[in-house]
């Protein structure tokens, strides 16, 4: 049995096969990541198998994308925990797409086949947190009104932009771009039904320690992505 944590992910995930993520943090908000097969499938069988292969396929498509030297799956994992924390009975599309906010922008991952595999409602959900548009301003613009298209995909953004918040502490410029982007978020604050996650997200505007959040790992990150 080997557990990876966070110190030895980075030679795991720069090899030619990604590890297989391990599904008890769903659970018990464990950080660590197996490379063991066979524990892998015994501790996937605590899960909806669609939501493991939606894990596996987070891991296989944004397998060596990376910011700085840190795996994108880690800040896809950041989310999918914050989700299963703060958000009360989160549906099974919502969980998976935690895990898949970024496939579609990040990925060529096909949108009819993600459809076929995961259903409608979770591609919808999906999309709704993918921003479309030539610059900044208007990928923002379009993730908004997509989001109140699907007010249940508001909280895996709220997720996003929350942990994206925290990292960027490590670089200014971006810390003040989040926060000068603050009031366009009110209105979506206002349409989430998770208080836990208005409150995670309020205060890591504020830059307010998290003690009952679980998912950031002990590790410095470096600069979040801009959406």
């Amino acid at each position: 049995m080997i557990l990876m944590r966070h110190q030895n992910q980075l030679s795991l995930w720069q090899s030619d096969t990604p590890p297989v993520p391990h599904a008890l943090y769903l659970a018990a908000g464990s950080s660590a990541w197996t490379s063991d097969l066979a524990l892998a499938q015994t501790l996937e069988k605590t899960i909806p198998a669609s939501l493991s292969e939606a894990i596996q396929d987070a891991s296989k498509w944004h397998h060596l994308q990376q910011y700085g030297t840190v795996p994108d799956i880690l800040h896809c994992w950041e989310v999918a925990h914050a989700v299963e924390q703060y958000v009360e009975n989160p549906t099974l599309a919502q969980r998976i797409a935690a895990w898949h906010h970024d496939l579609f922008e990040d990925t060529d991952y096909p949108l009819d086949y993600h459809r076929h595999r995961y259903g409608e409602k979770t591609t919808q959900l999906v999309q709704a947190c993918t921003g479309v548009g030539s610059n900044r301003r208007d990928r923002q613009l379009a993730i908004h009104h997509q989001l109140l298209q699907q007010p249940q995909a508001i909280d895996i953004k709220l997720a996003d932009r929350a942990i994206n918040m925290r990292h960027s502490l490590h670089n200014a410029r971006l810390w003040k771009m989040y926060q000068a982007e603050l009031p366009a978020w009110d209105e979506l604050l206002a349409h989430s039904h998770s208080p836990k996650m208005v409150t995670f997200f309020q205060r890591s505007a504020q830059n307010a320690p998290e003690s009952n959040y679980g998912g950031a790992p002990s590790i410095s990150l470096p600069c979040p992505k801009n959406i």
